[in-house]
């Protein structure tokens, strides 16, 4: 049986991460050099993911972030910026006149790049197929809704962007005649951001619920990814390659992977965790294989964060372990088993209970 696994790396649970984060809005994966780029208002910061930061780019773009090719292009205030991902030279600085909050961005993958404006409901089409001059043009003066993380989709020829309300909707603009439809109404406030991964599903940050959500490539199916507990998830970003999403919070971010692996290949380097029997009945056992000695913690918990038994929380010797978990007493329904280790990484597993 195959498993939705969900390996997280997230720094608040470890003093020493992320404090180089004061206002972390937009990530996005950096396919040159391997690393998640993440706007950080006064800077850019590369974060490889393993709680290992700098600083890309002290040039600070405090919104959007999207990378065609070679280089990194940024939103702050009325400007666009772009950055040679190698060099990490500026390339330029477009001042978009009239343009009061440009806040999310998204490209073709090609030369083209289209920027919301939150405070006057526009969204800016940039051509950058010049980077000696590039030019702009307002593509939308009206979205009616408030808009902020936006998407190009062109296998359905259309761009789709999330607004900032109650009850939020999923707008989408067809490319060809600019008509706007709604994709989808929700029960959601105050959507942020929006990304896509390699089947076609989208998936949305939304601050309340606080919560990332899925929808298949209609939008006729949703569900929630599981994640820690979030606050006020920003926009978002998706490393395509490995299925990982990236979450950015202001003074955090956290890195979610969606890969569907075996129930027993769950890896973060130093640490094997397995679930030997799922869905569970009365029991099953967990198995943690360590490649050095070190202190772990392992818990299994309910989708409200409580934890229900803590398993084990000692310092183990390098080897194989197995550990019995009674599931018994559990209420039908998913619970999730939990790994940390002392570097605050975490590795962990859905358990269900029949």
């Amino acid at each position: 049986m195959k498993l939705i696994s969900i390996l997280i790396f997230t720094f608040a649970a470890c003093t020493i991460y992320g404090q180089n984060y004061t206002a972390a809005e937009s990530v996005e994966w950096d396919p040159i050099n391997e690393q998640w780029l993440v706007s950080n208002g006064i800077n850019i910061i590369a974060d490889d993911g393993l709680g290992n930061k700098s600083v890309f780019s002290s040039e600070g773009t405090s919104y959007g972030l999207e990378v065609i090719g070679k280089v990194l292009y940024g939103l702050t205030g009325s400007k666009l910026k772009a950055i040679d991902l190698i060099t990490k030279e500026t390339l330029f600085e477009l001042e978009i006149d009239g343009a009061g909050f440009l806040n999310g961005l998204t490209n073709d993958g090609e030369s083209t790049l289209y920027a919301t404006d939150f405070s006057n409901r526009e969204i800016y089409k940039v051509d950058v197929s010049n980077m000696n001059q590039p030019t702009y043009e307002k593509y939308i003066s009206n979205t009616i809704e408030t808009p902020n993380g936006i998407l190009y989709d062109g296998e359905n020829n259309r761009l789709l962007y999330v607004t900032w309300q109650s009850n939020a909707k999923i707008k989408a603009i067809d490319l060809t005649t600019k008509i706007i439809t709604t994709a989808v109404n929700t029960n959601l406030n105050n959507i942020d951001g929006i990304d896509e991964d390699t089947e076609g599903n989208f998936y949305i940050s939304s601050w309340s619920p606080a919560q990332i959500t899925k929808f298949n490539h209609d939008f006729t199916t949703s569900e929630v990814i599981n994640t820690p507990t979030l606050n006020k998830p920003a926009d978002i970003g998706f490393d395509k390659d490995n299925m990982v999403l990236g979450i950015p919070m202001g003074s955090s971010v956290i890195f979610v992977s969606l890969n569907n692996v075996g129930i027993t290949d769950i890896d973060n380097g130093r640490v094997i965790f397995g679930l030997s029997k799922n869905p569970v009945q009365n029991y099953s056992k967990l198995s943690v294989d360590l490649i050095q000695a070190e202190k772990i913690k392992v818990a299994i918990i309910d989708m409200s964060g409580r934890t229900i038994e803590t398993v084990v929380n000692r310092e183990l010797s390098a080897g194989s372990y197995l550990f019995d978990i009674d599931t018994s007493k559990l209420q039908s329904g998913m619970y999730v088993a939990v790994l940390m280790d002392e570097n605050g990484s975490i590795l962990s597993l859905k358990i269900i209970k029949d």
